[in-house]
This record gives C-alpha cells, sequence and structure tokens, in this order.
C-alpha cells in the first residue's frame, strides 16, 4: 500500500468515526430526551432527523477536509521520498568519494567510491577512524586540517592515505560541516596528477639548471675565445698599415676580417646571455627619433651597392615629425632595427630594403623593416625568434650567422615594453613591424637640441660596439 492509499484510507476512517459517534450520541440524547420529555414524540422526531442531517453534512465536509489535507502530506512524502531515492542514487553512484563522519573521525556512511579508493568493504569502512587511513607525514597537520571543518565550515587540504593492500595515494579533500557533530568529506585521486606535477617541476628544474649551464658554458667560451682574438685583431692591424706589398695586405686583412668576424659573433652570445639573465637596464634619454632612423638607414646602406636601402617617414599610419623627441634608450632601439635592416639585406638579392616610422591612432611608434627578399616559410616563422634558430634554404646556408640576432630584437623589445611580429611571404618578402609605447619628450631650446642630437649619433656610432652593453644599455 502506497503513500496516496494510506492518506485515502485515513481520511475515511475519520469520517467514518466521526459519523458513528456523532449519530450515537444523537440518537442516545434524543432518546433521553424523549423519556424525559412524554408527550413530545413529534418534536423528539424532527429534533433526531435534523440532528443526523446535521451529522451527515459535517461528516461529508470533514471527508472532504481531510482528503485534500492528507492528498496534501501524501503529495510531500511522495516527492521527499523520491528525493531521497535520488539523493541517494547520487551518492551511491558519484565517482567521487564522499563520506559522512563525526566529531571524532569516525566515518558514519560512505559510497562506492571510498570502497574504490581506499579498497575496503563498506562493512569495513563504517566506524572506521579516518585518522588510521591518513599517511601524510605531518599529523598534526592533519588533525589541525579536521578541525578546521568544524571551526570555520569548510575546508580543503591533500592528503596522503593507505590503501587496505599497502599502497598510498594522494587525494584532495574537500569538507563541509552538514552538522555540529557532523561533516560530509568529498575526496577525489589525484596520485597520477600529483605525480605528473612533481615530475613537471623536476623537469623544470632540470631545464632550468641545463639553461644555466649552458649560459655558464657559452661565457666562459666566449670569453676564453675573446681573449686570444684581440691580440689578433690589434697585431693584424698593426701590420695592415706597415705592409706596402698588395698580396701581403690581402693576407693580412683576410686574417683581420675573420678576427673581427668571431669577435662579432663571440660578442652576440655575451649580448644575449646578459640579455637572458635580465643584467641589461635600459639608459633613458632624449634624442631625436627621426634622425636615428635616417642615420642607422645611412650607415646599413654602406656597400651594399645591389639593393636600395632606404628610410619612409609615415608609411602605414601617422608622420613624425622632424623635430619630435622622446624619451627612451636611443641604443636598444638602434640595435633592433640595425639588426632587422641587416638580415633583410642578406637575405634580399635584389629589389630593396625600407625602414619606416609611422605613429598609431593610441600613440603607439610603428617601425617596419620590409624587404623583398626570398621570404620565410609559414613552418619556419614561429620558431623564427628563439635563440640560435635559422631558416634553412640553400640560400640561407650561404651566409654565416648563429641565430641570436632576432632573438636577441624580442628581448629588447620586450624590455622596451613593446612587440614584435613578422609578416612575410616565401618569395615575395618579409616585413618585421615593432611597435614600441615611446614617451614624448618637453620640448626644448635650439641649443639643446642640436647637443642632444650630437650624443645620440654618438650612441649611434657606439651602439655596434657589444662592450657598450655589457652592464646598461
Amino acid at each position: 500500500m502506497n503513500i496516496l492509499q494510506k492518506t485515502k484510507f485515513s481520511s475515511w476512517r475519520i469520517a467514518f468515526v466521526y459519523s458513528l459517534v456523532a449519530s450515537i450520541w444523537i440518537l442516545v440524547s434524543g432518546l433521553l430526551v424523549g423519556r424525559l420529555s412524554a408527550g413530545f414524540e413529534e418534536l423528539l422526531y424532527y429534533e433526531l432527523t435534523k440532528g443526523l442531517l446535521f451529522v451527515f453534512a459535517t461528516t461529508v465536509l470533514l471527508y472532504f477536509l481531510c482528503r485534500s489535507w492528507s492528498q496534501q502530506i501524501a503529495a510531500a512524502w511522495q516527492q521527499q521520498e523520491t528525493s531521497q531515492q535520488r539523493y541517494e542514487t547520487y551518492v551511491r553512484n558519484s565517482p567521487i568519494s564522499i563520506a559522512e563522519i563525526d566529531r571524532s573521525g569516525h566515518i558514519l556512511e560512505t559510497n562506492q567510491a571510498t570502497e574504490q579508493l581506499t579498497g575496503y568493504a563498506y562493512e569495513e569502512l563504517l566506524g572506521m577512524n579516518v585518522f588510521n587511513l591518513d599517511k601524510t607525514e605531518n599529523a598534526i597537520d592533519t588533525a589541525s586540517a579536521f578541525e578546521e571543518i568544524f571551526t570555520h565550515g569548510q575546508s580543503s587540504r591533500e592528503r596522503v592515505i593507505s590503501r587496505k593492500d599497502g599502497t598510498h595515494a594522494t587525494i584532495l579533500i574537500d569538507g563541509v560541516v552538514c552538522a555540529n557533530d557532523r561533516a560530509i568529506c568529498f575526496s577525489r585521486d589525484i596520485t597520477e596528477r600529483s605525480r605528473a606535477t612533481e615530475e613537471l617541476i623536476k623537469a623544470k628544474q632540470a631545464a632550468e639548471d641545463a639553461n644555466r649551464a649552458k649560459d655558464e658554458f657559452l661565457a666562459i667560451m666566449s670569453h676564453e675565445l675573446r681573449t686570444p682574438l684581440n691580440p689578433i685583431i690589434g697585431f693584424s692591424e698593426i701590420l695592415l698599415a706597415e705592409c706596402e706589398n698588395e698580396e701581403d695586405r690581402k693576407h693580412v686583412e683576410i686574417i683581420l676580417n675573420a678576427a673581427n668576424h668571431q669577435l662579432k659573433l663571440v660578442d652576440e652570445i655575451l649580448h644575449y646571455i646578459s640579455l637572458n639573465k635580465g643584467e641589461i637596464a635600459l639608459n633613458r634619454t632624449t634624442f631625436n627619433l627621426v634622425e636615428l632612423c635616417q642615420n642607422i638607414t645611412s650607415e646599413v646602406s654602406e656597400g651594399k651597392q645591389q639593393i636600395a636601402v632606404k628610410f619612409d617617414n609615415g608609411t602605414g599610419g601617422q608622420p613624425i615629425p622632424s623635430d619630435l623627441e622622446v624619451i627612451a634608450d636611443p641604443i636598444a632601439i638602434d640595435r633592433i632595427l640595425n639588426i632587422l635592416l641587416e638580415n633583410a639585406c642578406k637575405y634580399t638579392q635584389e629589389g630593396f630594403v625600407s625602414l619606416s616610422v609611422s605613429r598609431a591612432e593610441d600613440g603607439c611608434f610603428i617601425f617596419e623593416v620590409a624587404d623583398t627578399g626570398i621570404g620565410i616559410q609559414a613552418e619556419s616563422q614561429a620558431k623564427l625568434f628563439d635563440a640560435f634558430s635559422q631558416v634553412e634554404t640553400s640560400y640561407t646556408r650561404s651566409h654565416e650567422g648563429i641565430g641570436l640576432g632576432l632573438a636577441i630584437c624580442q628581448k629588447l623589445t620586450e624590455l622596451l615594453d613593446g612587440t614584435i611580429s613578422l609578416h612575410s611571404t616565401p618569395g615575395v618578402g618579409s616585413t618585421f613591424r615593432v611597435e614600441l609605447p615611446l614617451e614624448l619628450a618637453e620640448p626644448g631650446t635650439e641649443t639643446e637640441r642640436l647637443k642632444k642630437t650630437e650624443n645620440n649619433l654618438k650612441h649611434s656610432s657606439t651602439s655596434r660596439d657589444p662592450s657598450v652593453w655589457s652592464h646598461s644599455i
């Protein structure tokens, strides 16, 4: 018999009892009144009839009232029973371990996931103390974590437990208080995640150690290579100055050029290491941006007979006033643009290489180095800014370099709070775009402006010397 049938039966029982008792009372009381009041038989008849009709009417009314009330209670009970069954199904089949625990740590109720997590059967888990399962090294922390559930209402901790087979598992426990002396604990097995995290930390540490060892090796190697190059370059310059035989001069020039090239590569490595370690600081000063770009373009164009190296102002944005001064590190900007221009010239056999400067609507300064060179394949562009990365083609292999130029450009651009990007089409050319948020300088006198311009020219000429980059930019 279900709840609804039970409530219907109860309604009939209440109505029947009321009707029976009320009818007996009316009949008995009427008979007593009739015996005590002789001669009133007709009056007694009407009184009894009226009373019985009243009992019938109130019985019907009471029945429907009880029935409505019983149906509401039955529906509520049915809903509660359905909800309880659904809740028990969710808890029983949940993939997360759920356990009800009292304040002393004893398990009062649990689900199948807890059995799978611990290896213990349901009957074994009931009454078991969770402190007997916990194998975390810090026992005091275990007690405080459990007490935190009752004092703060919730707690979330990573713990290590011992399974029935003796193996250990790392779990994440989220506990919430559900009564003054009871708590619900949700546990998830994070053993694999914890192991993967530990391995990732170890791998990260190993990579950092390897990178540190690589930097130290490169620094030592570079210094050791640089030391003998200085006397070679020095004596070669002396020999070249004193040598009168044309054939001998060619041989000395070969030695000098090779030594200078080797020194440049060594200094490039040292520069990258310093940038990578964060040992280089910016030296902010006021300078004329257009003049700096013109000087760089002019210096790079020297000796470039087959291609045209040009400077454009305002291409792709607002032109920069010729007298505009900004506050930044001119050597860093010079270094970035010089590397990009030299690379563009290196990989362009014919056509042009251009440096354009403009200003975006948001005030950011845009530098673009474009060329009509060989272009770069899409699969090579992703790793182009990585250290010691070079585009592998039959043409590029003929050019010397160690693949640090663009990595240095990216480091310097980030140091200036800017961004660098590339757009390239194989066989058409490449465009490197550098965006820098430069600060505008206050207008000064003509004398001050000329003095700053002179200083910028000195900076530009010395920025190719890697010794300038040893400590600060």
